[in-house]
């Protein structure tokens, strides 16, 4: 079975405004259509064939890849090798395990969810390891996240009251102050 890889790909094509449509005062109308083409640059695969980017910094890339199970793990790209971040632990071995990354900080630091086959959870992947950032209270306690900055804070979303009136609401995670 041929497996696709996972790759990053621009395209842009930059359009010139026609004589009759309207430009800025001492704006001249542009000539003829401009093309930039980039580079298709294929980031490799978790051992399944699916998968797409969400963030980068400093030369590093994080998204979601099939793994060679099935499930659609995070994963960072660094220095040309595509590594598994792994999920949240499985409360029944039955249910597969999925997570994506969404973005990472200049310091490395990775967010985004997890599934553990029921409510999904933000988490942050940092030295090698997984660490859930829970929800606000509710019968569905689930959450996201999708930024971080420098300092450690995390921005995203959690659902929030009872199942019947589930809400979102936006939230920041701060970091634990160190003495």
């Amino acid at each position: 079975m041929s497996r696709t890889p996972l790759c990053l790909a621009f395209a842009l094509t930059l359009t010139a405004c026609s004589d009759d449509a309207p430009t800025s005062p001492g704006m001249a109308p542009a000539g003829a259509t401009a093309a930039a083409t980039y580079n298709v640059i294929p980031l490799g695969a978790l051992g399944g064939t699916g998968g797409e980017a969400s963030d980068m910094e400093g030369g590093r890339i994080v998204g979601h890849a099939e793994t060679g199970e099935g499930e659609f793990h995070a994963f960072l790209w660094e220095n040309g090798v595509m590594r598994d971040l792994g999920a949240l632990p499985q409360p029944q071995p039955e249910l597969y395990g999925a997570s994506r990354a969404a973005a990472i900080n200049d310091l490395g630091a990775v967010v985004g969810v997890s599934s553990t086959g029921g409510p999904d959870h933000a988490v942050l992947w940092q030295a090698a390891s997984i660490t859930d950032l829970g929800a606000l209270p509710g019968s569905q306690p689930s959450s996201y996240a999708d930024g971080i900055n420098d300092s450690g804070q995390i921005v995203g979303g959690s659902f929030y009251g009872a199942s019947s009136d589930l809400g979102t609401h936006a939230v920041l995670w701060n970091p634990p102050a160190t003495p």
